[in-house]
C-alpha cells in the first residue's frame, strides 16, 4: 500500500486534513478501488477487504491523528460493511432518493417504473421494488445486475426463500415462486441476499394448499376411477394399480423431475392398453411429449447458459453502449424464454384437457409430486409413500380449524396464508435486516400481485418513513 501515492488523491487529502467525514471518504476510496484500474495500480489497495480500508484509515490518521477511539468506529464500521455484502462493500452514503429515482426513472431498462412514496424524513429507509412475474426471470436478473452496476446496490429481498438457516435446519434448500432467479442469485456473490419468506407463515400456507390439492386430487382419482370402470377394470386392479402408482414414489425426491413420475408409471402399465387409447383418442403418447418436452428443456438451458455469458459481460462492460448491447440481448433473452414458457404451458394444458387414461395419470402424478413437497414442507415427512399421504390429510384436518380461527374476517384463508401475512411478514423481515445490516437501501423482488399490499406494509411498519420505487411488469 502506497500511502504517498494516495495522498495525491483529493479526496484522501480533504480527509487527512479533517475537512471530509469518515462516510464520504470511504465511499470515495471504496469507488475508486471497484472503477479506476489506474488507482488500484498506484496505491497498491486492490480490494475492499476490511483489513486493507483498516490499514488506510489508520495510516491517514497518524499524519492528521484523532483519538484511538475514533479509529476503531471506523474499523468497526467497515467490517459490518463487508459481513453485510458478501465479497465487496459499499459504504452507507447518503444517496439522495429523489436523485437516485430520477435516475432510474430516466433508464430505459427499468420501465416502466414509478415512484410510489417519497418522505422527507432523513433517517427514511429506499426500497426498490422489482416485481416478478413468475416464468420470466431473466429480465428481472438483468435488471439486478444493472442496479449492481450502475448504482452498487447488491442488498437484496427476495420472495421464495427463507433463508440459510432455516436451510440449515431444514437439512435442504427449500425454494418456491421464481425458483431459478433465486438459484442463479444464491450462485452471484455480488449479491447480499436475504430470504423474505417467513418459516411458520411458508409452513401454513402449505397446509392450506395441501387442503386444495386434496380436493383436487379426489377428483382426479374419481376421474380415473370412472375411466378404468368404464374399460370394465375390476376394483381390485384398480387398487393395485393406484397402489403402484404412490409407491413408484418412494426411489424418488420430489425435486426430481415430473417426467420421472409419468415414465416410471408408463413402463409399468399394459402397453396394449394405452395403444388402444391413443389410437382412438388421438391424445400424444408419453414419447411424443417427452420429445417436446426435451427440445423446451433445450431451449431452457440455453437462456439460462446465455444468462450466465450476459452477467459476465455485464461484470466486464465498461461504457454505456457495451452496457446497452447487453440489455439488448437480455431483452432478446426474454422473448425467448417467454415464447419457450407459453410452449410449455400449452404442453401442460394439453395434457390435463384430455380425458384419457394417460392424461388421468398425468394429472394425479403432478398433483401428487405437488402433495409430497408440501407434505415436506408442512410435515417434514420425507418418505413419498401412501401412508404419508392418508397421514399428511389427517394432520391437514386437525389444523384446518388453527388456521380458520387465524384469518382476519373478510378476508379469505387462502388469501390471508398467501398473501397478506407473507406481505407483512416479508416487509417485518426485509426491515429487520436492513436494520441488522445497516442498509439505507434495499432491492425487494416480489410477484406482481403482492405490490399493493407490501407498499401498505412498508408504510404501516415504517409509520411512512419510508421512499419506495416500483419497477413494473407489464400485463
Amino acid at each position: 500500500m502506497n500511502i504517498g501515492a494516495l495522498m495525491e488523491y483529493d479526496f484522501a487529502k480533504k480527509f487527512a486534513s479533517g475537512k471530509l467525514s469518515e462516510d464520504r471518504f470511504l465511499g470515495e476510496l471504496m469507488k475508486k478501488i471497484r472503477t479506476d484500474k489506474d488507482f488500484r495500480a498506484k496505491t497498491g489497495i486492490m480490494s475492499l477487504e476490511t483489513q486493507d480500508l483498516a490499514q488506510v484509515v489508520h495510516a491517514l490518521r497518524q499524519q492528521h491523528p484523532k483519538s484511538r477511539r475514533s479509529f476503531l468506529r471506523t474499523a468497526a464500521m467497515t467490517a459490518g460493511a463487508v459481513a453485510s455484502t458478501g465479497t465487496k462493500a459499499f459504504s452507507q452514503e447518503r444517496i439522495d432518493p429523489r436523485k437516485l429515482f430520477d435516475e432510474i426513472l430516466r433508464n430505459r431498462y427499468f420501465q416502466p417504473a414509478r415512484v410510489a412514496r417519497v418522505s422527507n424524513n432523513p433517517q427514511a429507509i429506499t426500497i426498490i421494488l422489482v416485481e416478478d412475474v413468475h416464468g420470466s426471470w431473466s429480465i428481472e436478473y438483468a435488471q439486478l445486475l444493472l442496479l449492481y452496476k450502475k448504482f452498487g446496490l447488491n442488498f437484496v429481498g427476495i420472495e421464495g426463500w427463507a433463508g440459510s438457516e432455516v436451510d440449515r435446519i431444514r437439512g435442504a434448500i427449500m425454494l418456491n415462486a421464481e425458483k431459478v432467479l433465486i438459484e442463479v442469485l444464491l450462485k452471484n456473490k455480488n449479491f447480499r441476499l436475504i430470504g423474505l419468506e417467513d418459516e411458520n407463515a411458508q409452513r401454513w400456507n402449505y397446509f392450506v394448499i395441501l387442503e386444495d390439492f386434496y380436493n383436487r386430487l379426489d377428483s382426479g382419482i374419481q376421474s380415473f376411477r370412472e375411466l378404468m370402470e368404464n374399460y370394465e377394470v375390476p376394483n381390485n386392479k384398480i387398487e393395485i394399480i393406484l397402489d403402484h402408482f404412490y409407491n413408484s414414489f418412494r426411489r424418488f425426491d420430489f425435486t426430481d423431475s415430473f417426467r420421472d413420475y409419468s415414465d416410471e408409471l408408463a413402463e409399468n402399465h399394459n402397453k396394449n392398453f394405452t395403444d388402444f387409447v391413443h389410437k382412438n383418442t388421438g391424445i400424444k403418447t408419453s414419447e411424443e411429449i417427452d420429445r417436446e418436452l426435451e427440445e423446451i428443456n433445450r431451449v431452457n438451458r440455453y437462456v439460462l447458459d446465455t444468462a450466465n455469458q450476459l452477467q459476465a459481460g455485464m461484470d466486464n462492460a465498461r461504457t454505456e453502449e457495451e452496457i446497452n448491447e447487453i440489455m439488448g440481448r437480455f431483452e432478446k433473452l426474454q422473448e425467448i424464454s417467454s415464447r419457450s414458457g407459453d410452449r410449455l404451458d400449452r404442453l401442460n394444458n394439453y395434457i390435463i384437457r384430455n380425458i384419457s387414461l394417460e392424461a388421468n395419470l398425468l394429472l394425479i402424478s403432478q398433483l401428487i409430486q405437488l402433495i409430497f413437497e408440501s407434505i415436506w414442507m408442512a410435515l417434514k415427512l420425507k418418505k413419498n409413500t401412501r401412508e404419508n399421504l392418508e397421514r399428511s390429510r389427517e394432520e391437514v384436518k386437525k389444523m384446518m380449524p388453527h388456521l380458520q380461527r387465524a384469518t382476519p374476517q373478510g378476508v379469505s384463508m387462502d388469501d390471508y396464508f398467501a398473501i397478506h401475512l407473507r406481505n407483512q411478514k416479508g416487509v417485518q423481515r426485509m426491515i429487520q435486516a436492513m436494520q441488522q445490516h445497516r442498509q439505507k437501501i434495499g432491492i425487494v423482488v416480489f410477484g406482481r400481485g403482492h405490490t399493493p399490499g407490501l407498499l401498505q406494509e412498508f408504510a404501516r411498519q415504517t409509520n411512512n418513513i419510508v421512499n419506495i420505487i416500483v419497477l413494473e411488469k407489464p400485463g
